[in-house]
């Protein structure tokens, strides 16, 4: 291993302007990408809001603290295993904002109360919650049964079915989140859902995070079933798991909602105003003020424009720099698009219901305005998960996967793409760099393949031996190519490291925007 010291003639005394040298160190080149690399990932995740426990020893609060930072560390590293999916929440979070933006300011003016981009974002977190706790405590003082009753439900068999005699209004549009499936698989649909709920609706989560099962929503929600639904609508989702979690969870007397259900019970008459939150108290609420912010974009736009000055000059960037400005510009688009989102949130807002629900079409109504779960293994509380996506963008939910995995994929074509300017870089050995072109073609490429086959299977009418074709087409596609681009991912990661010590010297040259104060 060969190493060189670096050293500067001392400056003669009364000397009043030293300036930088003109080179920089291995270990300054590492510790700057290092630094943007973590700022990327780590102030780009805007959390949920967690789920509200009792603590009172501090056992419990450090238990507490942990289980709100472990899950902000486990999302920092997916995103520098997959910055593709944090940019497409973003943006999907964004446009779910933009839908709903004009229906809450018409709203919002009705109810004389103020509300902004910040609000509505601020909801799709699980800032806002519903609960009926007071509602229930005048029930029973007028002689109507506790929850007691409540706990046999919970413990008993998946929702039974069938009341003929109910129905919904013909204005209520099914086709916005379902789409037509075989009529046997509700059923299926609802026990696995069923199963999610029991572990939710543990008594020890109701313990714990201060809450029980609703009377009155349970009664509502006895007789719904699959077939009843089927019934009136013969038009069900292939994710039709989604909405039957998300109306079994509307039995407890406390309902988190996102955004679209906040304004849906607000529409229904299920709360009576919407929140008279004024955005300076959310702006209390948000773990990152404007100076972190700006902070963070500053570090950023140094890097990318140190970058691009050494582009410019024809001088070296190392393989290493390529990657983190990779995930700088994607990180910017990030910064841009959450920028009205607060940062990490701890606290729900409590808001009292006027009333509960008249009857199942409003239970059913504000379930099916309910979130896409990308997962629902993820989802262990009554509050809303940080794995699932706001239901205000996009018509359906086959729809929903189709935006959400496509736009996923161009976005990692375009972060593989970036890679490419790395071709004809120094490498350890003339393998490495051809592993790299290949990783590099592979990362940009087989996002496009995976964003081809989709579109063709998706608009593309097929049947018989034809879909069949194409799903057999579809399958080898994704056995291929997804492998290959994990493993070239991963071989980029290791590489930008390993190829740091077999630089040219003219890596080690600085340019004017190194005068420029950043960080490291």
């Amino acid at each position: 291993m060969h190493s060189f010291t670096s050293s500067c003639t001392i400056p003669p005394e009364g000397t009043n302007f030293v300036s930088s040298a003109p080179i920089r160190g291995t270990l300054q080149i590492l510790w700057s990408s290092f630094s943007v690399l973590v700022l990327c990932t780590w102030s780009v995740v805007h959390l949920n809001v967690p789920p509200q426990v009792k603590v009172r020893t501090t056992t419990q609060k450090l238990r507490r603290v942990l289980h709100r930072l472990l899950p902000k560390v486990g999302w920092m590293l997916f995103n520098v295993l997959a910055p593709e999916w944090i940019i497409t929440k973003a943006l999907l979070d964004w446009l779910a904002v933009r839908q709903l933006q004009s229906r809450y300011k018409a709203q919002a003016a009705k109810d004389n109360v103020p509300w902004s981009k910040a609000h509505t974002h601020f909801a799709n977190m699980g800032g806002f919650g519903v609960s009926f706790k007071h509602l229930s405590s005048i029930d029973s003082d007028h002689g109507t049964p506790s929850t007691a009753a409540a706990k046999t439900d919970l413990e008993g068999q998946p929702m039974s079915l069938s009341h003929p005699n109910d129905s919904l209004p013909k204005d209520f549009n099914w086709l916005e989140w379902a789409e037509r499936i075989d009529k046997d698989e509700p059923q299926a649909y609802a026990a696995d859902a069923y199963k999610y709920s029991k572990k939710i609706l543990s008594e020890s989560n109701a313990t714990a995070q201060g809450w029980q099962i609703d009377d009155e929503n349970s009664k509502l929600l006895a007789g719904l079933s699959a077939s009843q639904v089927n019934v009136h609508f013969q038009q069900l989702s292939s994710t039709h798991q989604d909405f039957y979690l998300n109306i079994i969870l509307l039995k407890a007397n406390l309902w988190i909602l996102d955004a679209t259900q906040l304004l849906e019970a607000r529409e229904l008459g299920i709360i009576d105003t919407l929140p008279n939150i004024c955005e300076d108290d959310l702006s209390d609420r948000d773990n990152s003020n404007l100076f972190i912010k700006v902070v963070a974009a500053g570090q950023t736009c140094w890097f990318g424009l140190q970058f691009l000055v050494r582009f410019a000059n024809k001088q070296t960037n190392t393989q290493l720099e390529v990657m983190v400005f990779a995930f700088a510009v994607l990180s910017v688009a990030v910064y841009a698009l959450a920028w009205n989102r607060p940062k990490d949130p701890e606290y729900t807002i409590i808001l009292e219901a006027a009333r509960h629900p008249n009857d199942r079409i409003e239970l059913i109504k504000i379930a099916a305005s309910g979130s896409y779960y990308i997962t629902r293994r993820l989802r262990r509380t009554i509050w809303i998960s940080n794995s699932q996506t706001s239901s205000a963008f996009g018509d359906t939910s086959l729809n929903k996967i189709y935006v959400l995995t496509t736009t996923a994929s161009m976005f990692a074509s375009f972060f593989g793409a970036l890679h490419c300017i790395a071709w004809n870089f120094t490498f350890p050995s003339r393998i490495d760099q051809i592993m790299w072109q290949v990783s590099s073609i592979i990362t940009t490429g087989a996002p496009l393949l995976f964003v081809f086959s989709a579109t063709i299977i998706k608009v593309t009418p097929l049947k018989g031996v034809a879909s069949d074709l194409t799903a057999i087409i579809g399958g080898l596609i994704f056995l291929i190519f997804i492998p290959s681009f994990i493993i070239a991912r991963m071989f980029i990661l290791v590489e930008v490291f390993r190829s740091l010590g077999f630089q040219p010297s003219q890596a080690f040259e600085t340019t004017w925007a190194n005068n420029i104060p950043h960080i490291g």
